[in-house]
């Protein structure tokens, strides 16, 4: 009598983490994704593969410990300086809007200013001869070769 789909993942996860028989386990897990493709145990042994697959990655990469740490730590202090220059970076811009809005109204107040003193100083009555009344030198010879 062959064996259900439910009792060999049974099996097969007892050699996985009961007697730690990977490689036995693997071989279970895959005839029950072969055998039963449609069941979840087949669903649940593709799942332990790729746990033991993962699990075979991270020993490799964990026989040096230190690496690891050592490139979780690079990994945090770039994203540390990341967030630090995406700080900067957003003060920095706040602050250059707002010098670019005080340009805007120092300039929009010099154009009135610089208007209000052209207005006045078109508007006053100019300063020299003619404003006073008298008549130019050339005016007064013409007058007296009349006499």
């Amino acid at each position: 009598m062959s064996k259900t789909s439910l009792e060999l993942y049974q099996q097969a996860f007892d050699l996985h983490y009961n007697q730690q028989r990977i490689q036995d386990a693997c071989s279970l897990y895959k005839d029950i994704i072969r055998q039963f493709p449609d069941s979840n145990e087949s669903a649940y042994a593709a799942l332990q593969l790729e746990k033991i697959g993962a699990e075979q990655v991270v020993g490799t990469l964990g026989g040096n410990s230190g690496v690891s740490i050592w490139v979780i730590l690079l990994l945090a202090g770039n994203l540390l300086a990341l967030a630090a220059i995406g700080g900067w970076h957003y003060v920095t811009l706040k602050e250059l809007k707002q010098q670019i809005r005080n340009t805007a109204v120092t300039v929009r107040k010099l154009d009135f200013t610089v208007q209000e003193i052209t207005d006045k100083e078109f508007a006053r009555p100019r300063n020299d001869a003619t404003a006073a009344g008298d008549v130019p030198a050339a005016a007064d010879d013409a007058g007296d070769e009349r006499e």
